[in-house]
């Protein structure tokens, strides 16, 4: 019997799913087939995607990318959808250290970094990743067959395969010290701007692409919320370099996908397997091209760690934290607010609201109270007069180009909102799907299930808003395939017998 505490009937439809079966490993690898697909088209999709540049954005390229992602995008949380399975802690570990070999062996034939200007420091890069190969080749035999080996033994590969590979993050900042791109260059004006006492977003800045086919007719400005500012800022006064809070992002991402393999009861190696499967994404040195997006992802990745385990407070101060980065980070409001009150934990919802509004006005206050007008201008109504970008990597330009429709046509202006709205009905209906428990105590793997259910409707919000919005490229694209990491470690249940796993924490805050 699983140790979370008083059991009582199983009260969602999830917790009715197939009990896992006795005859070994082949049944066994029968009931995971939704998880092996959906971690197939995971690893199919972050390898092909791995191909871009974006220095060039041939229409070939384009369709192609665009398709790769798009069926990504939608197959993972269609294929989340239909899992009912469950199997042992050692399986799954199992099967992610053999996705995150296969991006290892990729990653050390070669990988996409933009903007090189370092030779010497891309030598050393590739070095580090090729040194992690190894590591993580022998992570999961060493912890199998290792059994009386010390605990700390056999955790080292997995934990030092992971310090690699989030180290040489940071070597792309010495790869590409001063990158030719436009968030760079107006990162580093604002926090200039800051440092002089003035407003970032009042003030004017350098048009990088003018006379370029770049140059797309606006006056240039800072658009993202403080959080992101602030980072810029403050990485750019201790270091130098702007970008070096989002490396730091990419530690926090690692450390929460970590938590939550815990929170679900997962073992350390499994918890290990899962961080290192996110730590060798194909994406992962687009340190340049993803840039402050792993802001966001961290204070996502933290969000539903903590809501998976049940530290309501501590959720919402990193949702709160998270809507001060990125635009696309509030929309996760809608979801997680309906599946707090589907859960019905007494003062889960209040908690979580009230310490959210708390941390996120903390930080919007000051903007707000000092030319607002402007904060709202480059944050909010700037995007609605972006116009579309005919090299975006999305569901939409895919159908632009084959359906011919123009780049200011009707389509093009009500498509964003229609893929918001398609992806919070599809969010809703998958939370709708878990009955309210009421005062019923949930057992270890229903609230697995309903920590699922939140995951996937997350996961379809940003998958359809970012494949129909005007402007979608690399950077979306990593968020979200990150994002779906989490998906593979809860399509599969933890079960009864699920070896020197933790139970799910108990109700906190």
């Amino acid at each position: 019997m699983s140790s979370a505490g008083p059991q009582a009937a199983p009260t969602s439809d999830d917790a009715r799913a197939p009990a896992l079966p006795r005859n070994g490993w082949v049944g066994q690898l029968i009931e995971l087939r939704w998880w092996l697909l959906s971690a197939l088209v995971y690893f199919g999709a972050m390898i092909h995607l791995e191909g871009i540049d974006p220095a060039r954005p041939e229409k070939v390229r384009l369709v192609k990318h665009a398709l790769v992602s798009a069926v990504g995008a939608f197959a993972l949380p269609l294929l989340g959808w239909l899992r009912r399975r469950y199997t042992t802690d050692k399986l799954l570990q199992l099967a992610l250290w053999v996705f995150a070999s296969l991006f290892m062996i990729s990653m050390s034939r070669g990988f996409v970094v933009s903007h090189i200007d370092d030779a010497g420091a891309m030598s050393v890069l590739r070095k580090l990743v090729k040194l992690a190969l190894p590591l993580t080749l022998i992570a999961w035999p060493l912890s199998h067959w290792g059994a009386r080996l010390p605990k700390a033994l056999r955790l080292a590969p997995w934990l030092c395969a992971i310090a690699l590979l989030l180290f040489a993050r940071q070597q792309v900042l010495a790869v590409s010290p001063d990158p030719r791109i436009d968030v760079f260059t107006l990162a580093r004006e604002a926090s200039t701007v800051f440092w002089r006492g003035e407003n970032p977003y009042a003030a004017d800045y350098s048009n990088y692409y003018v006379g370029t086919k770049l140059d797309l007719g606006y006056s240039p400005g800072y658009n993202y919320f403080p959080l992101v500012l602030l980072s810029n800022v403050l990485s750019h006064k201790l270091t130098g370099d702007v970008r070096a809070a989002y490396v730091l992002a990419e530690i926090l991402c690692a450390i929460f996908i970590w938590r939550f393999a815990r929170a679900l009861g997962w073992s350390l190696e499994t918890a290990c397997a899962l961080t290192l499967l996110w730590c060798t994404n194909s994406l992962s040195f687009q340190v340049v091209e993803k840039w402050n997006d792993s802001l966001p992802l961290a204070a996502t990745f933290a969000t539903v760690a903590f809501l998976a385990d049940r530290r309501w407070i501590a959720a919402g101060i990193a949702f709160g934290l998270g809507a001060c980065t990125k635009q696309y980070a509030p929309l996760a409001f809608f979801p997680i607010a309906l599946w707090l009150w589907r859960i019905r934990e007494p003062g889960s919802a209040k908690r979580f609201i009230v310490s959210a509004a708390c941390s996120a006005g903390v930080l919007f206050l000051p903007f707000l109270l000092n030319h607002g007008d402007w904060l709202i201008a480059r944050t909010l109504l700037h995007f609605s007069r972006t116009p579309f970008r005919d090299d975006s990597i999305s569901f939409l330009n895919l159908s632009r180009i084959f359906l011919g429709f123009g780049e200011k046509s009707f389509i093009i202006r009500v498509a964003p909102f229609a893929g918001l709205l398609g992806g919070l009905a599809v969010a809703a209906a998958a939370i709708l799907r878990m009955r309210p428990a009421g005062a019923v105590v949930l057992d270890a793997r229903d609230w697995h299930a309903r920590v699922h259910a939140l995951v996937l409707s997350l996961l379809c919000v940003w998958a359809a808003f970012f494949h129909t919005i005007k402007q979608s490229f690399l950077n979306y694209h990593y968020f979200y395939f990150s994002f779906g990491v989490l998906l593979l470690a809860s399509i599969v249940e933890r079960s009864d017998e699920a070896d020197g796993a933790r139970p799910p924490a108990a109700a906190a805050d």
